[in-house]
C-alpha cells in the first residue's frame, strides 16, 4: 500500500531523502570512528612502550618461526621497537586532536547547526590533503581508502549545507520566523 507521502513525491525529492539519509549514515560512521580515534590516543598514550614490543615479539613468533623472511612480520617487530617517546607523543596528540574535532562536528551536524558545515568541509579537505600525500609518498591503501570515504563524505556535506543555505534563504525571504531566532537550526 503506498502512503499519500510515497505518492507525491517527485523523484528529486526521493533522491534528496536518500542523500540525506547517506548523510547522517556517514556522519555516525565519522563519528564512530573518532571515538575509534579517541580511544586509540588513549591505549597508545597510557600503554608502556615496553608492551608493545613484547606485543609485536609474541604476535609475529609464530609465522617468523615459519617464514624468517616474512616482510609483514618483520616489519612489525622492527618497527615496534623503534618507536620513541616523541614519536608516541606526535600519535597521540595527532589521534586526540583528530577525534576531538571529528566529535565536536559531527554533534554539530547531527544537530543541523549551520557553522559546522563549512568547519567540516575545511577539516576534511585538511585531512584529505594530507591523506594524499601519505597515499603518494608511502603508497598506503588503507590511507586510499579512507581518501576515498573523506571525499564523499566532504562532497555529502557540502550538498547538505548548500540544500540548507537554500531553504534557510527561501524561508527567510518569506519572513519564516522559525529561522530568524539564530539558533543555527534549519
Amino acid at each position: 500500500m503506498r502512503t499519500a507521502r510515497s505518492r507525491t513525491s517527485t523523484p528529486v525529492e526521493r533522491h534528496e531523502r536518500v542523500l540525506y539519509r547517506l548523510f547522517r549514515l556517514s556522519l555516525w560512521g565519522k563519528g564512530l570512528l573518532a571515538v575509534a580515534e579517541l580511544v586509540s590516543a588513549l591505549v597508545v598514550m597510557f600503554v608502556p612502550h615496553g608492551w608493545w614490543v613484547r606485543a609485536a615479539v609474541v604476535l609475529t613468533r609464530g609465522e617468523l618461526i615459519e617464514d624468517p623472511d616474512d616482510p609483514v612480520a618483520t616489519w612489525i617487530r622492527d618497527h615496534a621497537g623503534s618507536v620513541s617517546g616523541s614519536t608516541q607523543w606526535f600519535v597521540f596528540l595527532y589521534l586526540l586532536s583528530h577525534a576531538v574535532v571529528k566529535i565536536v562536528l559531527v554533534w554539530a551536524l547531527l544537530r543541523d547547526r549551520l557553522w559546522a558545515y563549512p568547519w567540516m568541509i575545511g577539516v576534511l579537505g585538511v585531512f584529505i590533503a594530507y591523506q594524499l600525500y601519505v597515499v603518494v609518498t608511502q603508497g598506503s591503501v588503507g590511507m586510499a581508502l579512507l581518501t576515498v570515504l573523506d571525499v564523499l563524505v566532504l562532497a555529502l556535506t557540502w550538498h547538505e549545507w548548500r540544500r540548507h543555505r537554500a531553504r534557510r534563504h527561501r524561508h527567510l525571504a518569506g519572513g519564516d520566523p522559525r529561522l530568524t531566532g539564530g539558533s543555527g537550526r534549519s
